[in-house]
């Protein structure tokens, strides 16, 4: 290579590695919450466990559309879904203010691994009825229960205190953008791989976040309550 190539080559490499600096730069300006390791890798990793959440969404509907036939099925679903999550939301947020709330992560995210990954074998082994469906969007519902308040009280013990807000932001803005691309993604998989291969990835989607949790420790102290989880669950009433 002449040597006026080589240094041409070599001033371009390092003007996108200044590039890249300056942007990670800038976003940690923008978004102090990414200045915390723990968060960046808590945060980068639920942005696939959300995008394979809303993959998951999409290829159920499309599963019980395919074994039905009927929009009536489908709603049903979905209120199998909603249903438990709302009896057992307020029991949910009590339990993640009193145990570890990584541990109660692990096991919640582990729960949803194993229910899409189980429904993934059904399908593809042919075995799969509706009624499969409704049990385990029932049991997905209340394992969600647990699983939306365990994570908002783990966030903010990922930052120090100033970057709560950041914290915050950034993960309700990976919530609404996942919203976008993972039933995109799941129209595409669908398509060419079938319902179970979609399935299969949205399981495989939960693995990041668990390696995550495994691996984060808090950077600031977590204040959990005592007392009786009844007596706390009347007072939210």
């Amino acid at each position: 290579m002449p040597r006026s190539d080589h240094l041409h080559s070599g001033s371009t490499a390092h003007a996108v590695i200044d590039v890249i600096a300056r942007t990670g730069r800038g976003l940690a300006l923008a978004y102090p919450a990414l200045a915390s390791a723990p968060y960046r890798v808590f945060w980068g990793s639920t942005l696939i466990s959300l995008t394979g959440m809303w993959m998951f969404s999409l290829a159920q509907g499309w599963l019980v559309l395919s074994l039905t036939d009927s929009p009536l099925m489908l709603g049903l679903v979905g209120a199998c879904w909603a249903v438990p999550n709302l009896l057992l939301s307020l029991v949910g947020g009590v339990v993640a203010d009193r145990m570890d709330r990584r541990r109660l992560l692990l096991v919640t995210r582990s729960a949803s691994l194993v229910l899409t990954a189980g429904l993934a074998y059904l399908i593809a082994s042919g075995q799969v009825q509706v009624w499969h469906v409704f049990a385990f969007a029932t049991i997905q519902g209340g394992v969600a229960a647990f699983d939306m308040p365990t994570t908002q009280a783990l966030v903010p013990t990922l930052v120090r205190p100033a970057a709560i807000g950041s914290a915050i932001a950034l993960m309700s803005a990976s919530f609404n953008g996942t919203r976008i691309i993972g039933p995109s993604l799941a129209g595409v998989l669908v398509a060419e791989i079938g319902i179970a291969g979609c399935y299969a990835i949205a399981a495989a989607s939960a693995v990041p976040v668990l390696i995550a949790l495994l691996t984060i420790q808090p950077v600031t102290s977590v204040t959990r309550h005592s007392g009786s989880v009844l007596a706390s669950i009347r007072e939210g009433f």
